[in-house]
């Protein structure tokens, strides 16, 4: 008879796998602080890393103000919102020169202060055709030849309107030239 009600014995706690055991929920606390925990890492780690692009993102932007005779040219470096002019000049071409030859001559000059300037992107003034439509068309193809050597150093262009860019420098989009 003995024999008949001997059932196998509970298996002891240590030799329970995860599989046998039964689930016990965790209190709700736990499961709040874990996800609050991850969350705070989550934010630090991304404020870590925008901290840091902040911190080191300085961008040098070439602007420009296209002639055929003149070339006016302004290298800026950007950083958080604060702007530091490090270079301005001029590019210039003899009016007693043959255009192409004024062409070619500012071309190899925008192509030396690329190389040399190294920025970042370019912004460049679009035309504006007032009452003299030839020197316009000048002009025009002196932009040609700067976007030209823009586009072999794969630089982005970002073209602005005359308006555009006397409303950022003095404030008043009908600035005249003087004021600008």
């Amino acid at each position: 008879m003995d024999e008949q009600n001997h059932s196998q014995p509970a298996a002891s706690e240590e030799e329970q796998t995860p599989e046998t055991q039964p689930y016990v929920p965790r209190p709700k606390w736990q499961i709040a602080a874990a996800w609050f925990f991850l969350l705070v890492m989550v934010l630090a780690t991304i404020l870590y890393y925008y901290w840091i692009a902040l911190s080191i993102l300085i961008m040098k932007i070439l602007g420009i103000d296209p002639g055929y005779g003149t070339t006016g040219f302004a290298l800026l470096e950007a950083q958080r919102g604060l702007t530091r002019l490090l270079q301005c000049g001029v590019i210039t071409t003899p009016p007693g020169m043959e255009f192409p030859k004024r062409l070619e001559t500012l071309y190899l000059d925008m192509d030396q202060l690329l190389k040399s300037a190294r920025p970042e992107a370019l912004a460049i003034e679009e035309l504006f055709f007032g009452h003299n439509v030839t020197t316009g068309i000048g002009v025009a193809q002196a932009r040609g030849v700067i976007l030209l050597a823009a586009s072999q150093m794969d630089l982005p262009v970002f073209e602005y309107k005359p308006m555009q860019v006397k409303q950022a420098v003095v404030g008043y989009g009908g600035a005249s030239k003087h004021q600008v």
